[in-house]
């Protein structure tokens, strides 16, 4: 009887690492860009509004959502921004003119006089709304590691100390 103990105990071990081990493989398993997989990677989001720019005002006639994924060991972010009017008919001649990443914790502002270390520019006139930018490893840890103590920002000809703002968070 104690082998037969100990090998249902073992059984029931491996069965629980496995469970882990595919659990967590799933977690990063489904992640694609352009269709492909990646490896290494994790899914960010934030919301975006004008109530969350430092100082302010942002543009109250507009939010935003974006959808990153952060892939550290290629050194890479992409994204996939969508901006709406919130107000019903509101015309749309606000053109977006820079999206960043920054770090700072919610209602702070990066100064980079302020000894702030820069985010990443997430070079909007030449990818667009949608696209993948490089960015250095380190940088990207703290990311994945910390999204919290990040903020995406959205520059409009109007608004070109940021109309739209949110925090990053895990998806």
């Amino acid at each position: 009887m104690r082998c037969r103990g100990r090998s249902l105990l073992r059984v029931e071990a491996l069965l629980v690492g496995v469970v882990f081990f595919l659990s967590v493989g799933a977690a990063t398993a489904g992640i694609t860009v352009g269709g492909k997989p990646v490896k290494g990677a994790e899914r960010l989001k934030a919301k975006l509004n004008a109530a969350e720019v430092v100082p302010g005002p942002g543009n109250p006639d507009l939010s935003a959502k974006a959808d990153l994924v952060v892939n550290p060991r290629k050194q890479q972010i992409c994204f996939d921004i969508t901006i709406e009017n919130v107000v019903p008919g509101a015309k749309d001649d606000d053109p977006v003119v820079g999206i960043h990443i920054h770090p700072g914790l919610a209602g702070t502002v990066c100064e980079p006089a302020q000894d702030c270390v820069f985010g990443i520019d997430l070079d909007f006139p030449n990818e667009g709304l949608q696209s993948c930018v490089r960015a250095g490893t380190q940088l990207l840890n703290s990311i994945v590691q910390q999204p919290g103590e990040f903020y995406l920002i959205i520059h409009t000809a109007t608004f070109p100390a940021g109309a739209l703002r949110g925090q990053l968070e895990k998806d």
